[in-house]
């Protein structure tokens, strides 16, 4: 049996595993998350997917009440 036979016989999908960091409170993840979600819809029928999530923060010093956008981006 020739490579090429027995993947085209091969009926099993492939795993992607994907490593992803993410803060919850940044947009641009929020647009990535929603830009994966598309892309493993429509790929979910040749391949399986294994999502590992990470947290991360952008700003691990930021007070839990939060801060005035302004005065943190004029400092």
């Amino acid at each position: 049996m020739s490579a090429s036979e027995s993947v085209g016989n091969n009926t099993q999908k492939k795993l992607i595993k994907i490593d992803i960091s993410s803060d919850t409170v940044c947009p641009w993840c929020f647009v990535g998350k929603k830009n994966l979600d598309k892309a493993i819809a429509a790929s979910k029928d040749h391949y399986d997917f294994e999502i590992r999530w990470h947290p991360f923060q952008l700003n691990p010093s930021a007070p839990k009440e939060g801060i005035n956008k302004k005065e943190y981006y004029r400092n």
